[in-house]
């Protein structure tokens, strides 16, 4: 399935019942995945390697991009439960 392709099913079926904070605040996580491990196939963000590289590059702080007062700048590392949210919103992804 493509990434594309898994984000529309995802909004549609996981989403579509949230309230709009809600649902903005759930988009954020894959978004960030994105930008980061630039998938093409879902599958490429489920396998070891971009797991591993996706969690040392939210350790690290990269695509922390929203500052005080909407200013983009790299906020710095991430909390461990930060990163847990993260990637617990991959995992979700994989029975797609």
């Amino acid at each position: 399935m493509s990434w594309e392709l898994f984000r529309e099913r995802y909004s549609e079926l996981q989403l579509s019942g949230l309230r709009d904070g809600s649902r903005e605040a759930a988009e954020v996580r894959p978004n960030v995945a994105e930008r980061i491990v630039k998938p093409k196939p879902l599958a490429s963000m489920a396998n070891a390697e971009a797991l591993h590289e996706r969690q040392s590059k939210l350790l690290a702080g990269n695509e922390s991009t929203v500052g005080p007062k909407g200013k983009k700048r790299n906020r710095g590392p991430r909390s461990a439960q930060t990163i847990k949210s993260h990637m617990a919103s991959v995992l979700a992804a994989k029975p797609f």
